[in-house]
């Protein structure tokens, strides 16, 4: 189970959303955009659920990114994912609501339209999410 959530002031709880999986489910990182809105990533197998949308992994363990705005509404969620592992690390927010992500993959991993190609083991890879 994926549970994401902020603090409001007084220490209490604002929001709080979960996510639920067929299988492993993970938490990894959330930033903060410019517009207040947040990005939460992870990491799945099999198939998970997320405000009612269920998505499905593409191989064995693959990433999503899901956004919220300031007041916790639900705005979209996406996965990404290649023949085997590929799992986010880490987010960070950069100038006009572009996201970084980074992480690992073993084979090949596509991400939107670009195809990364392995060459070893495990690879790491960096990518923008352009503001949506």
């Amino acid at each position: 189970m994926l549970l994401f959530c902020i603090y409001a002031q007084g220490q209490t709880f604002g929001w709080a959303h979960d996510g639920t999986s067929t299988s492993d489910m993970e938490s990894q990182d959330i930033v903060t955009m410019n517009d207040e809105s947040y990005i939460a990533g992870g990491n799945f197998e099999g198939s998970f659920s997320l405000n009612g949308i269920t998505q499905s992994s593409t191989g064995e363990k693959d990433f999503f990114l899901c956004r919220y705005d300031s007041s916790g509404t639900f705005i979209w969620a996406r996965t990404y994912g290649g023949t085997e592992d590929v799992e986010v690390t880490g987010l960070s927010a950069g100038p006009n609501n572009t996201v970084y992500a980074c992480g690992v993959f073993e084979e090949d991993a596509v991400i939107d339209s670009i195809t990364l190609t392995n060459s070893d083991d495990d690879n790491g890879f960096i990518a923008r999410l352009n503001d949506q």
